[in-house]
């Protein structure tokens, strides 16, 4: 919104000084403030948080649904996309495909702790293919399913802090930053 409002006050300061118009409409408009000092940054969790989290995820699909995204650092609408029948073992490893954002496709390696609980999940479902989250209506989840599992999950944990999916992903990068990753990675 700042940067669309800086250039059309820029256009019309430009049209006044041609003397195309009288006055900027844009003259009086308050922007929004910006800079370093304005961005709000999704806070993570700290070490402690993220156990009592994975600790209060005590069903296979919560468990699963923590660790994915705790772990793996996936955006809400990747989780969502994630299919039982997308696994594959790539040199020993096991990898899912992941829609990202844009539609970009990445293969991702998979600890084998995310495994096991996304495994754990499939079985206690008897299921082999499909969405790996699925409700009461066998859909699939949508966001704001996942996003109140996780608020469930925060209070069970005692978590006094709203646990929302963009945070896990926020853990996930803080973490992997304090083990040397670059942020490119």
């Amino acid at each position: 919104v700042a940067r669309r409002l800086a250039s059309l006050a820029s256009f019309y300061s430009y049209c006044v000084s041609e003397y195309v118009i009288d006055f900027s409409p844009l003259e009086t408009v308050r922007r929004p403030r910006t800079g370093e000092g304005y961005v709000d940054f999704t806070p993570a969790l700290d070490g402690d948080e993220l156990h009592r989290l994975i600790a209060a995820a005590t069903s296979h699909q919560d468990r699963a649904l923590v660790l994915v995204l705790a772990v793996l650092g996936l955006r809400v609408s990747e989780l969502l996309t994630l299919d039982l029948d997308r696994f594959d073992m790539v040199r020993g490893h096991t990898t899912i495909v992941v829609s990202g954002k844009g539609g970009r496709i990445d293969r991702l390696p998979l600890p084998p702790l995310v495994v096991a609980a996304i495994d754990d999940l499939a079985q206690s479902e008897g299921r082999t293919v499909g969405p790996v989250f699925l409700d009461r209506n066998e859909r699939r989840w949508n966001r704001h399913q996942a996003g109140r599992a996780l608020i469930r999950i925060g209070k069970a944990a005692r978590i006094e802090r709203r646990v929302r999916p963009h945070m896990l992903r926020a853990t996930a990068i803080t973490r992997a930053l304090d083990l040397g990753a670059t942020l490119r990675d």
